[in-house]
């Protein structure tokens, strides 16, 4: 075995007896080669069934803005430097995302994710306080767990989020 697999087997080991993992670790697990990836696989169930068991919380994603990002991800399907299938449209009604998290929600989703192509927010961007206000609706009309993927933020903009 090398030094990978010794990592992953003490890392997993501490985790299932209660223990933590640091970024630093957490980071060279992420180095992991195709080969050691099952091993690191096989924790991460075991990790999973010891603190979670076998239930699975639904996560429904609303992609509220999307396409025509100016960044260049080479990943990302959302880029305007790529050609793709992707409908491109604004920031959808700010109704329509609580709306569309209050029916995900009776439809089994614990979660709700509100995702916007582009490079983020500073906190004080009218789509920005249309998110807001979604994200307060949804916190007051539903018991769903929030999550955002906006792009970049500003701590102020973070800091609304949380609050």
């Amino acid at each position: 075995m090398d030094e990978l697999w010794d990592k992953i087997l003490d890392i997993g080991q501490r985790i299932l007896n209660g223990g933590n993992i640091t970024r630093k670790e957490a980071e060279d697990l992420g180095k992991c080669s195709e080969s050691d990836v099952f091993l690191l696989c096989s924790f991460a169930n075991k990790i999973r069934e010891k603190f979670n068991g076998s239930k699975v919380d639904l996560c429904s994603v609303i992609n509220a803005k999307s396409g025509g990002c100016p960044e260049d991800c080479a990943f990302c399907s959302q880029s305007a430097h790529h050609h793709t299938n992707v409908k491109c449209y604004p920031l959808i009604d700010e109704d329509k995302i609580v709306e569309t998290a209050i029916k995900r929600e009776k439809a089994g989703a614990k979660h709700c994710d509100i995702c916007t192509s582009g490079l983020g927010y500073t906190g004080n961007e009218k789509n920005f306080k249309i998110i807001l206000n979604a994200f307060r609706r949804m916190k007051a009309n539903t018991n769903l767990k929030l999550c955002a993927c906006l792009g970049t933020l500003t701590m102020d903009a973070a800091q609304q989020l949380a609050d």
